[in-house]
Parts: structure tokens; sequence; C-alpha cells
């Protein structure tokens, strides 16, 4: 699949995401327990494919990117740990705490997302611009 369909997949996955967002203050808790446990599922079976390499774009990237999806690997697994950990605070500061910092690092996701998908604009469109250099000069254009 070429990278502009799969950023074109990449920004209705974007869309998704945010619609389920939105929804979020409207759902019960048990609700919101049943989402969050599908997108953990989500991002496990993703991160996993990520660390295998089994995507072709993966497979195909350069060693810049191999050792993105590395250091990716270990800032999900420790934000796992630190979120298991916390799991086990049961009194309301200790929950009202863990929500403050649950909000600050979801912030840093967002922001990392967005970090990314700008990088993956700006790597289709320069794959763009180096077929197109290519076919130029391969016309003697």
């Amino acid at each position: 699949m070429k990278a502009s369909e799969e950023f074109a997949k990449l920004s209705d996955r974007a869309k998704e995401a945010e619609e389920k967002v939105s929804e979020a203050g409207s759902k019960t808790r048990e609700e919101l327990s049943h989402q969050v446990e599908d997108a953990r599922k989500a991002a496990d079976d993703l991160a996993e494919q990520v660390r295998r390499g089994t995507t072709e774009a993966v497979e195909k990237a350069s060693e810049i990117w191999s050792e993105a999806r590395a250091n990716w690997s270990g800032t999900v697994e420790r934000l796992r740990s630190e979120l298991s950990d916390r799991i086990d605070e049961a009194d309301a500061d200790r929950l009202r705490r863990r929500a403050e910092r649950a909000e600050r690092d979801a912030e840093a996701a967002v922001v990392i997302a967005a970090a990314a998908l700008q990088e993956a604009e700006y790597a289709v469109l320069d794959a763009a611009l180096a077929r197109a250099e290519a076919e130029d000069a391969a016309s003697g254009t």
C-alpha cells in the first residue's frame, strides 16, 4: 500500500479516536472501563506489530525509523508499568492524583501523536517529491 493511502487511513483512525474521546463524557464508568480495555488491547496489538516489524512500512523503514520503533516500545512498556502501579491505589486522594497524572499522560500522548502525524505527513510528501524527481530524471526533464 502506498504511503499516501496509509496516511489517509491514519486520518480516518484519528477521526474515529476523536469521536470516541468526545463521547467519553457521556459514558458510564462501566462503559468507559470496557472502552479503555478495548483501546488498550488495540494499542497492545499495534505496539506488538511495530515491535515485530510485521507491517510492510515498518519492514522497509530506514535505520532511523527502526530506532524510533525501539524507543516507542520502551516508552509504551514504561508507561504501562507506571499505569499498572497506579491501579492499586485506593483512597480518594490517591485516585484524584492518579486521575491528574493520567490526564497529563494523555495530554503528552496526544502531543506525541500530533508530532508523529506531522512527521508522517512530511515523510509521505517527501517520498512523493523523491518519486517525482526520480521520474523527471529518468525522462530527462
